[in-house]
């Protein structure tokens, strides 16, 4: 988490945290939760003073912004940054934190049981669990699947997102489906 100060002017707004711990080369994503009481007005957002990051329209009411960046530095600042604000537009930041992405490799992942060959391509589900937490597949991680259609080895790649980063390669076995139950016709 981080201690943050807020400036206002007229004509600008700044959110401005404090220096943070961070850790050279490491990700990190940054969360902003506020409400507007007017939409339109653009929110820049910085890490440290030079390193534009991402533009964000307000909409009214409430507004949440996650960037995603990685630390070039043993310390950094967040900037977030209004200029032309409509006159009466009032911001309340509810949120503002910090949250280290976590290796998606450091994470309990349940190993994927044999399958049978069936002619499709196989897909098996992942199940990946943060602690207590079990990850949801498209928010927190994709899955692309290599040689999973023929008997043999196949492959699925673990992809981490908004929270957890870095990837990490399974495989499983895919056996042939047995012909002891096929029935056979004479000629």
């Amino acid at each position: 988490r981080i201690d943050s100060n807020i400036g206002y002017r007229p004509h600008l707004v700044r959110l401005k945290t404090k220096e943070f711990a961070t850790e050279e080369g490491k990700d990190y994503r940054y969360i902003v939760k506020f409400n507007s009481n007017k939409a339109g007005s653009v929110l820049k957002t910085k890490i440290d003073e030079n390193t534009k990051l991402e533009d964000y329209t307000l909409v009214k009411g409430s507004n949440e912004i996650e960037v995603d960046f990685t630390a070039n530095s043993q310390s950094s600042k967040i900037y977030l940054e209004m200029g032309a604000l409509e006159v009466g537009t009032e911001l309340e930041f509810i949120k503002v934190e910090i949250v280290e992405k976590k290796e998606i490799n450091t994470l309990e992942i349940t190993d994927i049981t044999e399958q049978t060959y069936t002619g499709k391509k196989i897909e098996p589900d992942v199940i990946i669990k943060d602690d207590d937490t079990v990850l949801k597949l498209g928010m927190d991680y994709s899955l692309s699947y290599a040689n999973n259609m023929n008997a043999g080895s196949a492959k699925v790649t673990i992809t981490g997102k908004g929270n957890y980063t870095g990837t990490k390669t399974l495989t499983f076995t895919i056996n042939p489906k047995s012909i002891a139950n096929l029935g056979v016709s004479e000629i």
